[in-house]
C-alpha cells in the first residue's frame, strides 16, 4: 500500500493542459517483470506498471471525476491483447512518444468522484492498495470523504513485485 498527499495551501488554480482545473493525481508502482507471462509474451522488453489515478477530467466514463487503476505493459507492440479485459473495458494501445515509451493500457472500474478544484488540492490523499483477492484506489477529498475503486485479482502480477511508489 502507498498514500500520497500534498501539503499545499493558498493554490487558486491548476492545469494539466488540457484545460482550466483540470488535473490528475497518481501513484505509481516501480516497473516489473509481468508475472502473468503471457501478457508479455514474446514481446521483447515488455515490463507491466501500475498506476492509481484521481482524475478530474473528462476522461472517465461518468464525464466528471473518477478513481481508478491504469494498468500498463510498457513497450507491448500493437496490437494489443483482446484478453483479458477488466471491468468491461479493453486494452488500447499508446504509441511511443519523445518522452514516453509505448505500450497497452486497460483501465480498471472507476468510482465517481465529487470534482475538485484548486482550492481543494491541498485536502487529497490518494491511496493505492493490493492484495492477492484485488487493487484498489481510494481517494479521500478535503471534506474528509472516501471513494474507492476497486478490481478483483492480481492482473499484472504486482502483489510480489511491488516495492516503491512514487
Amino acid at each position: 500500500m502507498a498514500t500520497g498527499s500534498f501539503k499545499v495551501t493558498g493554490v487558486t488554480s491548476v492545469s494539466d493542459g488540457s484545460g482550466p482545473t483540470t488535473f490528475s493525481l497518481q501513484l505509481n508502482t516501480n516497473t516489473f517483470a509481468s508475472t502473468p507471462s503471457t501478457l508479455c509474451a514474446s514481446q521483447p522488453g515488455c515490463f507491466a506498471w501500475q498506476q492509481f489515478i484521481y482524475s478530474n477530467s473528462s476522461n472517465c466514463k461518468s464525464g466528471g471525476s473518477c478513481v481508478f487503476i491504469q494498468y500498463w505493459l510498457v513497450n507491448h507492440t500493437s496490437p494489443c491483447s483482446a484478453a483479458p479485459t477488466v471491468a468491461g473495458n479493453s486494452w488500447i494501445f499508446s504509441p511511443a512518444t519523445a518522452t514516453a515509451a509505448g505500450g497497452c493500457f486497460i483501465n480498471g472500474q472507476a468510482t465517481a468522484v465529487p470534482t475538485q478544484t484548486a482550492l481543494n488540492f491541498g485536502g487529497l490523499i490518494l491511496t493505492g492498495g493490493t492484495s492477492s483477492g484485488g487493487q484498489s484506489a481510494q481517494v479521500e477529498t478535503s471534506a474528509g470523504t472516501f471513494y474507492k475503486a476497486a478490481d478483483p485479482g492480481d492482473l499484472l502480477g504486482i502483489g510480489s513485485n511491488w516495492n516503491t511508489a512514487e
